[in-house]
């Protein structure tokens, strides 16, 4: 495959490493607070406290399986990540010898589609405050991206393509992939409405979005396409394409805040408490719409849309020189020289809107005693016209242990409807640390291909006298003897 096809793919799939899933130990459990708005903006008013602050969360997450790498952990890849070494085709059965701490990158032979996803997400300072019984107003910070690559056709998978004979036509499927990241600021509001033995809490978040970098292709229709000589490839016939990209932080090691566009954004959910009260509740259902908006970037940033109508031959050895996204000027400059700078080929343009990753969610949350609970979240993606990110799809069920002072979860995961995981959360006090794929962070596999990490710092009301069933009585009167 040719390097820079190769690069291109690396680089999305692990070198952006910087990227859970859906952070559900700091998200679901009742002393969640302002944190559960990231899964529901109605479930922060369930906090049996009058406020709540997060000083600081963080979540990343990844998940592929077009390329693995070798016997690793996430512990080790984070040790070594400048220590990566592409494994070539002709590399499996030579016994190379690497330096220790090498991490080697191979690809799977699946002979079908393979899929991508990545995300981030950082949460700021942020808080929830209660003003009176019925209504909650909170403030929201956050730095987020999202990168995926839902059906990466199996003619692009790297022995598949390695393997085709030169001259022999097959066709590539339509496809699209895309990055983004981004800052956002929202206002949360929440609205209980008391029934019998029922609160019915209803939420919003509007958010204004601060665009920092993207990027997307897309091939929008099947064409015939053939390998040739001499780092040749071939358009058969129609082909339909388009990318566009900001080039303001193509380095990772040089990324920077620039805001390259704005746009907004709206979180709406409902939930249903059943119970005497929201803090001893039985049963509480809800569903939420997450991520209904766009950003249009429009500064340091490109839109190209290529059509070619017959057959077209590409001399693709340019690329070979080009091993970094930094380069992405240079690629389109030989992309130009191949269209032969024909207007007719090709259009420019200075900016372009992308959609957030829209989803909607239904959570069910159940409790047996005042410590033991167990949830089920469903998580379905909602795919957008026009240039867009998308999320995984995600069920889980998760039983927890929570008290005021701790609380222990073990989700069990079902990602995109067909991998399953097993995490692991625990929250001491104000402090939380999870993965929904605890097995990937120090566990090696044989072939590694995605992780899940998650921590939150934050703070709310404490008592030290308070007295529950849970403490010892520390002021029953001491007996006096008499004389």
């Amino acid at each position: 495959m040719n390097r820079f096809l190769l690069v291109s793919l690396i680089y999305i799939l692990f070198l952006n490493l910087s990227s859970g899933q859906e952070r559900l130990g700091l998200s679901l459990e009742n002393y969640a607070g302002i944190n559960s708005v990231s899964l529901n903006p109605a479930n922060p008013f369930i906090t049996s406290h009058k406020w709540d602050i997060n000083i600081l969360s963080s979540e990343v997450f990844f998940d592929n399986n077009y390329a693995f790498l070798k016997n690793t952990n996430t512990v080790n890849l984070l040790k070594n990540i400048e220590n990566i070494k592409i494994v070539y085709e002709p590399e499996k059965n030579i016994n190379t010898s690497y330096p220790p701490g090498t991490e080697l990158i191979d690809f799977n032979n699946r002979k079908k589609e393979s899929l991508f996803f990545a995300s981030g997400n950082f949460m700021g300072p942020s808080f929830s405050i209660k003003t009176d019984k019925t209504n909650m107003w909170g403030i929201v910070s956050a730095f987020r991206f999202y990168g995926s690559f839902p059906k990466i056709p199996e003619e692009l998978e790297y022995y598949t393509y390695s393997d085709k004979p030169y001259f022999q036509s097959y066709p590539i499927p339509s496809f699209d992939l895309g990055y983004m990241s981004w800052q956002e600021y929202g206002i949360n509001y929440v609205k209980n409405i008391k029934g019998y033995y029922t609160n019915t809490l209803i939420g919003i978040t509007v958010k204004y979005l601060s665009g920092n970098e993207a990027l997307f292709f897309e091939n929008k229709k099947t064409f015939q396409f053939e390998q040739m000589p001499n780092d040749s490839v071939a358009a058969l016939d129609q082909i339909s394409l388009q990318y566009g990209y900001t080039s303001s932080s193509l380095r990772l090691n040089n990324f920077q805040f620039k805001n390259n566009g704005t746009g907004v954004s709206l979180d709406l959910g409902a939930t249903m408490v059943f119970g005497d009260d929201i803090k001893n509740h039985k049963l509480r259902i809800g569903v939420s719409l997450m991520d209904v908006g766009f950003i249009n970037y429009n500064k340091n940033s490109l839109e190209y849309t290529i059509n070619i109508d017959t057959f077209k031959s590409f001399d693709i050895s340019g690329f070979g020189a080009i091993e970094h996204f930094s380069q992405l000027d240079s690629a389109k400059q030989i992309i130009n020289e191949q269209l032969n700078n024909n207007p007719k080929n090709s259009s420019i343009s200075n900016s372009f809107k992308m959609w957030l990753p829209m989803a909607l969610s239904v959570q069910f949350d159940y409790s047996f005693s005042e410590l033991f609970y167990i949830n089920a979240t469903l998580l379905q993606r909602i795919i957008t016209k026009g240039h867009h990110v998308i999320r995984g799809n995600l069920l889980a069920i998760s039983p927890r242990i929570e008290h005021r002072w701790f609380s222990v979860s073990t989700p069990l995961v079902l990602y995109n409807w067909k991998d399953f995981r097993i995490g692991t959360s625990i929250r001491l006090a104000y402090l939380i640390i999870g993965s929904d794929n605890v097995f990937s962070l120090f566990s090696n596999h044989a072939q590694y291909s995605g992780t899940d990490l998650y921590m939150g710092l934050k703070f709310n009301p404490f008592s030290i006298y308070k007295r529950n069933k849970y403490s010892r009585n520390l002021n029953k009167n001491i007996k006096c003897y008499e004389f």
